[in-house]
């Protein structure tokens, strides 16, 4: 009835995670972020609702040395996600902050406008402290038969000490936190630096 039947995978979305436990302490990562918080108390608002949102810092320009390290670490790994899979690409910039999560507090849904890859380590995520969601945001949404088998859609439970990395147009939120533990994360913008404006 068939013959010669091909199939491709097109337009996939990639979404890689390692541990950084080798790397991080996240002993000493955890007291630095609480200085900041310290020093910083009137937290931003961005996609958070409740819970405390850092300023934010370009690497390389901040002294905060367990962050610092965290965002070389971050930008290590992307950059060998991206040889991998023999991506074309140049230097790529780096600006991250970090999100505090407590009893009720989450992230609405949002994307990261037009960073290239984002990511998010987790310094502390409690078990059953609120899921990582993430939406497709192309035309897959408006159809019946795929949303209805789970392909407009992802979830995952994060672990602590990991980094999550994904494409920066992607919708995300994090569900609300419905317990008394906090949810500690680092998120990340990684844009990419052309040294040619004219590119």
């Amino acid at each position: 009835m068939y013959s010669d039947i091909l199939r491709d995978n097109i337009f996939p979305n990639m979404l890689v995670s390692a541990n950084f436990d080798d790397s991080i302490d996240r002993s000493i990562l955890v007291p630095e972020m609480e200085k900041i918080m310290g020093e910083n108390p009137n937290d931003k608002k961005y996609s958070n609702e409740g819970g405390y949102h850092s300023p934010g810092y370009w690497h390389t320009r901040s002294d905060n040395p367990m962050l610092e390290k965290l965002a070389a670490t971050a930008l290590k790994f992307v950059y060998g996600e991206l040889n991998h899979i023999n991506w074309d690409f140049d230097k790529l910039r780096v600006y991250y902050w970090f999100m505090v999560n407590e009893l009720n507090n989450y992230n609405t849904i949002h994307q990261h406008g037009t960073s290239d890859i984002i990511g998010v380590y987790y310094a502390e995520i409690p078990e059953d402290t609120g899921d990582l969601n993430i939406i497709r945001n192309d035309g897959i949404s408006y159809s019946s038969l795929f949303c209805k088998n789970y392909q407009d859609k992802f979830r995952l439970k994060p672990e602590a000490g990991r980094f999550y990395m994904m494409p920066g147009h992607l919708w995300h939120f994090v569900g609300a936190n419905p317990t008394n533990k906090r949810r500690m994360c680092v998120a990340f913008n990684f844009l990419e630096f052309f040294p040619d404006p004219l590119r």
